[in-house]
């Protein structure tokens, strides 16, 4: 919850490393943070994620700023562990931009994120609401508004 607010206020993006084209840098499994940046901003050597024409999310290195004129640019991107470029350059007037990223976290994020782990933090909660307010809960009360000597109602 937290996180998301601060990704709100901020405009920090998580990203999770799903392939190894940007590794030994970024490995697979990582999560990275990125926040949006103008056009105008980048230089050669940063790590941007963008859109392919497929709509499918790409985080590479800039490779080559082809041309950079207002708010707009074209860049050719390439992955740290690719021999080649990326195929077609990407025209953009903002990117993604990674400022940050730690090895191993994706998976994390991924696994806390699934299905799987929604349920087991609601059978966690639905516990703790039955433990603080369920039966066993009453009885305590109960018992301790019955013995006038009990520790919980005395003064010290």
């Amino acid at each position: 919850m937290l996180a998301t607010v601060v990704s709100l206020i901020f405009g920090i993006k998580p990203l999770i490393f799903r392939s190894g084209s940007m590794s030994p840098e970024i490995p697979t499994g990582a999560l990275a943070l990125s926040r949006e940046t103008p056009a105008a901003d980048l230089r050669a050597g940063d790590v941007v994620s963008v859109n392919n024409e497929q709509g499918t999310r790409i985080t590479h290195r800039i490779d080559e700023i082809l041309s950079q004129e207002g708010d707009s640019a074209v860049l050719i991107l390439k992955g740290d562990a690719n021999a080649e470029p990326d195929p077609s350059p990407y025209a953009v007037t903002d990117v993604d931009r990674l400022f940050f990223s730690v090895q191993g976290l994706g998976y994390v994020v991924s696994w806390l994120s699934s299905s799987v782990a929604v349920f087991l933090g609601g059978v966690l909660a639905g516990g703790l609401l039955m433990l603080a307010f369920g039966p066993a809960a009453q009885v305590r009360r109960n018992v301790d508004a019955q013995d006038p000597d009990s520790v919980s109602d005395s003064v010290l």
